[in-house]
C-alpha cells in the first residue's frame, strides 16, 4: 500500500545529530522523505522551523519506490545541520521552494504564571543573541547562546544542549510584551508582541531603540521596522511608534 496525502504544516523540529550511548545509529533529518516499503505521494512539509539532523531535509527515492506530487515549501532552516540544510539527491517527483536560514531568534511561547510573565526562547543560529523584552513595567536583555553547528555537533549529546526553549521569566504580570532580537543594532528585528489590554500600544524610539548606540540613526531604522509596526503617530512626548497587534 502506497503512502499518500500527508500534510506537515507549521512545525518546529529540533533534532541534534547523534547517536544514543553505545550506538552508531544516529539521527539523519528532520525532515526524511525517502521511501523504503513503498511509493509515497501526496506529501507536503511547509511553513515549518528545521534545526539540526545529519541533512535537515532528505526528499529522495530509495530503490525501486518514488517519491511523487512532493512538495517542501517556505521552510526555515538553523545553522545545526552537521553536513547541510538539504540532501542533494532530490528525487524527480519533489519540489523544494521557499527555503531560507533562521536570522533571529524565536519566541514561541509567551504566558502568565502566577506573579511573572514567561518566555520560551529559541537561538537556531551559530551566533550569540541578544534578546530585548520591552513591556510596560520594564525593559529587559538577556543573551541567548548560540546553537551548535556543522562539525561542532559531535560534542552534542542530547537535545538540552541546544539553546531551545530557554525559560525567561520577567517578575511582574505584563499587560503587553514587545520582544526583540537586537544583535544587530543596524537590524533590528521584531520576534513577538503580545498585548494583553484592550488599548493599542505606542513606544517611542528611546524604549525602543534606546542604549543601543545608534540613536542618531534611528530614522533610517525605523523605516525598516515597517514590515512589523503599523504607523506612527506624534503626541506632546514626541514622536511614537504603533506596534502591530
Amino acid at each position: 500500500m502506497d503512502v499518500v496525502d500527508i500534510t506537515i504544516d507549521h512545525c518546529r523540529f529540533e533534532i541534534p545529530y547523534n547517536s544514543p550511548e553505545g550506538s552508531n545509529a544516529y539521527v539523519n533529518s528532520c525532515i526524511m522523505l525517502a521511501p523504503k516499503y513503498s511509493n509515497a505521494s501526496g506529501i507536503t512539509v511547509r511553513n515549518c522551523f528545521l534545526n539540526g539532523g545529519g541533512y535537515t531535509m532528505y526528499a529522495t527515492d530509495r530503490d525501486e519506490f518514488k517519491l511523487s506530487d512532493t512538495h517542501i515549501e517556505n521552510i526555515r532552516v538553523g545553522g545545526a545541520a552537521f553536513f547541510g540544510a538539504l540532501y542533494p539527491t532530490v528525487a524527480e517527483g519533489a519540489t523544494i521552494s521557499g527555503i531560507s536560514s533562521i536570522d533571529s531568534l524565536l519566541v514561541g511561547y509567551v504566558g502568565k504564571e502566577e506573579d511573572r510573565t514567561v518566555f520560551s526562547v529559541t537561538n537556531d543560529t551559530t551566533v550569540e543573541r541578544m534578546l530585548r523584552i520591552i513591556t510596560d513595567t520594564g525593559i529587559y536583555t538577556e543573551t541567548i547562546p548560540a546553537s551548535p553547528g556543522g562539525r561542532g555537533l559531535r560534542d552534542v549529546t542530547e537535545r538540552l544542549d541546544f539553546p531551545t526553549d530557554i525559560l525567561i521569566s520577567v517578575p511582574e504580570k505584563v499587560i503587553y510584551a514587545l520582544c526583540l532580537d537586537v544583535t544587530y543594532p543596524e537590524n533590528v528585528k521584531q520576534i513577538r508582541f503580545v498585548n494583553y489590554g484592550n488599548d493599542p500600544v505606542y513606544l517611542t524610539s528611546e524604549q525602543m531603540y534606546g542604549g543601543m548606540g545608534f540613536c542618531n540613526q534611528i530614522e533610517q531604522f525605523v523605516e525598516r521596522m515597517y514590515s512589523t509596526c503599523l504607523g506612527r503617530v506624534a503626541d506632546e512626548d514626541g514622536e511614537k511608534y504603533w506596534v502591530d497587534q
